[in-house]
């Protein structure tokens, strides 16, 4: 799992863009990272956030599943 702190900048006549500003595998970590990066922001039109990521995929399962397919063939 990952936690990512997302950097928001808010435009007025087009959609908002989002960056990766940072990331890490620890929330505790997250939750400092990001609130520096609020302390150090100067620009009203940035916000940051932190989001809650986990893979789609359980790479140990990927991994398990192709030595079976292996050993079966």
């Amino acid at each position: 799992m990952l936690y990512l702190i997302i950097k928001e900048t808010h435009y007025d006549n087009i959609e908002n863009s989002y960056d990766i500003a940072d990331f890490t595998q620890f929330g505790n970590i997250a939750t400092d990272k990001l609130q520096g990066y609020i302390l150090i922001n100067q620009d009203k039109d940035i916000t940051y956030s932190i989001v809650k990521y986990e893979s789609p995929f359980d790479s140990k399962k990927i991994v398990e599943g192709a030595d079976e397919h292996r050993n079966n063939s």
